[in-house]
């Protein structure tokens, strides 16, 4: 089959061509429009994306000069805290040194006073014990005293004759006695001798130990009686001298003797004598007596 080719097909088929190529030309004017469009957009958007970078930049750069100092002012202060920080862990030694030893003194201290207190309980114990020995002592003291006094209640003690040469004690015994209205036998005298006073310019005491308490006090009452003896009484040529008889008092008892009549005078008793060696006191003729018989009974004068 032939194709036939009219006219009026051939001049429509260029016309198409034509309005094609103009289509296209328009096309193409637009893309070049929108890409010129384009282009100026995208070079406005980039300029002011590099205005935007730059000043972000110089932002950051800003920011971080600034961080920079931070860092250089941080390092800085950790500097100065790390001295800080050495300083504090040596003031830190010292302290725990100091309270280390504070703790050993006082941990010293505390055995210093444990031992104190054991000492001071020792020392307690100590002085219940002497306390107690003192009073044991005081208790043997005066018994020793009572007991020494009691072995001299057999006696007598005469002061005041003067000593001779070749002189017999047991007549001078015998002549008092013989004054005193008194007969004395021989075998009543256990012994006699003299003993030093504590005058020494004074003669010698003359003591005489009796057979029996009952002889001693016979002559102690009429001596007591007579108030007064002298030398020429019983025949002793020389200055006239007043002799004492008295009970034969140990220095404990002689001494106890002297405060009672010091004190006694002082608190107005009147009245202080020694019987059977024993120191009574009474204040006066209508009051009661009391013995004398250690220190402690010096209170009742008071």
């Amino acid at each position: 089959m032939n194709l036939v080719h009219s006219p009026n097909k051939k001049g429509s088929s260029d016309a198409q061509v034509t309005q094609r190529k103009r289509k296209q030309h328009a096309l193409d004017d637009d893309l070049r429009n929108e890409m010129t469009e384009f282009r100026t957009e995208s070079m406005s958007f980039l300029k002011d994306f590099r205005t935007a970078h730059d000043q972000d930049v110089k932002d950051m750069r800003s920011d971080l000069n600034e961080i920079k100092n931070d860092i250089c002012s941080l390092r800085t202060d950790m500097h100065k805290m790390k001295e800080e920080h050495s300083n504090f862990k040596k003031e830190l030694s010292s302290i725990v040194d100091s309270i280390e030893y504070q703790s050993k003194e006082q941990n010293d201290l505390k055995s210093c006073v444990d031992l104190m207190k054991e000492d001071l309980t020792l020392l307690k114990t100590t002085e219940n014990e002497l306390a107690e020995c003192k009073k044991q002592l005081g208790e043997l003291t005066e018994e020793y005293q009572i007991q020494q006094q009691r072995e001299r209640l057999n006696n007598l003690e005469i002061s005041g004759i003067p000593k001779s040469h070749n002189e017999n004690l047991s007549q001078h015994l015998h002549q008092i006695c013989q004054v005193l209205g008194l007969v004395l036998c021989a075998d009543d005298i256990i012994h006699i001798h003299r003993v030093p006073t504590r005058v020494s310019n004074n003669p010698k005491l003359i003591i005489v130990k009796f057979k029996s308490q009952l002889i001693k006090d016979s002559i102690i009452s009429a001596i007591r009686k007579k108030k007064a003896l002298t030398t020429k009484e019983i025949g002793m040529g020389g200055e006239d001298r007043r002799i004492y008889v008295n009970e034969h008092l140990t220095p404990y008892y002689k001494a106890l003797y002297r405060k009672t009549r010091e004190l006694a005078s002082k608190s107005s008793f009147q009245f202080v004598w020694i019987r059977n060696c024993k120191i009574y006191v009474r204040r006066n003729d209508t009051s009661p007596s009391f013995f004398i018989k250690t220190q402690k009974d010096l209170e009742k004068l008071k």
